[in-house]
């Protein structure tokens, strides 16, 4: 269906309290769909034409009966397969490494943004994507090249997850030079264990809510996008390349060098490069380390059958636009990953949006994807809002998620009018109505701006005599 879109969107803390824009989303057109597949290392780019999706079976897209051996036999990752001889096929997805256990992101826009989400996938600010089932906290990204690092920030992962893992609890530390620890969970922001409301500013770094996101933003060339639940999101300017340490790796263009370890050893096993960022908390039992050959979370060969079968709609409409600047491949086999363990509609739906998330991020916004899928419209959404998603003027160029009805704008998780937009002063958010003293002068906030008037002050003149 094609509709006018009319969006409007509050920046709360800004000088012009809204910003609108208008795009209109017309003709509707269906396209052939063409199968974007990775190409290899040394070769170029492929592209196979396929017939229109309702035409094209899709077993026949991920017909692979070539195996030779029960994929139970050799615990390939990311949808590897096993040959005669036990090794990892690891095609399917364009895999590397013995077990597959990581999957290059060559998309053209990837912005150089550092991802993680539903616990046990990350992918680096260099675009390798991996899986570590960790369930401790660790160094997500880290200033390694200052004495005193500019930026610190842990991810909390469940210790203890079963089933979906956006089901299961997670948690961020920000950690800012001179300040006390900032955490993250849900919407709540804490530091130094007292709740900041939103918006806040903490000395050189400002947060706020926006749509399903908290952001953190800062003057020294850093962002941060948390979505509440599992997903956090890093992007930095080009003066931090090269800098970056942690399980984001570190930020120099080449991804060939992106799991080395905290003692600066490269290697290929995920396991001891995710184990060597563990972070210890004093006030919690010591966390186990994850297994040096820990198992593929794809156990039966018929799940994973199903769950390929199922992921692979992220290569087909409405889902193609964005091929040329998101490599699907690592989202189908995150995908995969997820369905096998908990094979339900909302682990379905949430991986089909990280792939959405990724794309919109850069500002190739999936539109309209969920019309294809009604059955992900209410994931994540408040009642009153509606499901249309444009670019904002962010760090990260498209924020997906929920936005508020014509007039009205989002304030804290809620939809309210433009005249109920608070005041920002020094950082801190004051109501409407609310006055403010300063000197000779008495400011009322009104829709978001401070109306000022000037009082004339009596002066008192006095003189001091010194003794002679």
């Amino acid at each position: 269906m094609c509709i006018n879109v009319l969006l409007k969107v509050c920046w709360v803390g800004g000088a012009m309290p809204v910003s609108v824009t208008q795009r209109s989303f017309s003709p509707c057109r269906r396209r052939f769909n063409v199968l974007r597949q990775k190409p290899d290392l040394f070769r170029g780019e492929t592209f196979t034409p396929l017939v229109s999706e309702s035409a094209l079976p899709r077993s026949v897209f991920h017909n692979y009966t070539a195996r030779d051996v029960s994929a139970e036999n050799c615990d390939c990752l990311n949808g590897g397969w096993c040959r005669e001889g036990g090794d990892c096929d690891c095609s399917q997805f364009q895999g590397l490494g013995e077990r597959c256990q990581i999957i290059p992101n060559i998309g053209q826009d990837r912005d150089g943004i550092c991802r993680s989400w539903g616990q046990y996938h990350f992918e680096t600010f260099d675009g390798i994507y991996y899986y570590f089932p960790g369930a401790c906290s660790y160094i997500l990204t880290k200033d390694c090249h200052s004495p005193e690092p500019q930026y610190t920030h842990w991810v909390h992962n469940s210790r203890s997850c079963r089933g979906s893992v956006y089901s299961c609890p997670r948690s961020l530390s920000l950690h800012f030079p001179s300040e006390e620890e900032i955490t993250i969970a849900g919407y709540q922001v804490h530091k130094g264990g007292v709740r900041l409301s939103l918006p806040q500013t903490v000395r050189n770094v400002f947060l706020e809510r926006l749509a399903d996101y908290i952001l953190v933003k800062s003057t020294f060339g850093f962002s941060l996008a948390w979505d509440g639940g599992s997903g956090v999101y890093v992007r930095m300017t080009e003066e931090h390349k090269g800098h970056a340490c942690g399980l984001c790796g570190n930020y120099n263009d080449d991804g060939s060098d992106d799991l080395t370890t905290s003692s600066n050893v490269q290697t290929e096993d995920v396991a001891d490069f995710g184990n060597s960022w563990v972070v210890q908390l004093p006030q919690e039992r010591r966390c186990r380390s994850v297994e040096e050959e820990f198992p593929s979370p794809c156990t039966s060969e018929s799940r994973m059958d199903d769950a390929i079968e199922k992921c692979s709609a992220l290569l087909f409409f409405p889902f193609l636009s964005c091929h040329e600047n998101i490599d699907p491949n690592p989202y189908v086999a995150s995908c995969v990953s997820d369905l096998c363990v908990a094979d339900d509609v909302d682990t379905f739906c949430r991986a089909l949006v990280e792939y959405t998330r990724a794309c919109s991020h850069v500002g190739y916004p999936v539109r309209e994807w969920r019309d294809s899928f009604p059955q992900c419209y209410c994931i994540s959404c408040p009642p009153t809002c509606t499901f249309e998603k444009e670019c904002l003027g962010s760090n990260l160029h498209c924020l997906d998620g929920c936005y508020c009805p014509d007039g009205m704008i989002l304030q804290n998780g809620s939809c309210i009018s433009v005249s109920q937009c608070p005041c920002v002063y020094h950082g801190s958010a004051f109501p409407l109505g609310h006055v403010l003293e300063q000197g000779c002068s008495v400011c009322v906030c009104m829709g978001g701006i401070w109306n000022c008037t000037e009082n004339n002050c009596t002066a008192e003149c006095s003189v001091t005599a010194t003794p002679m």
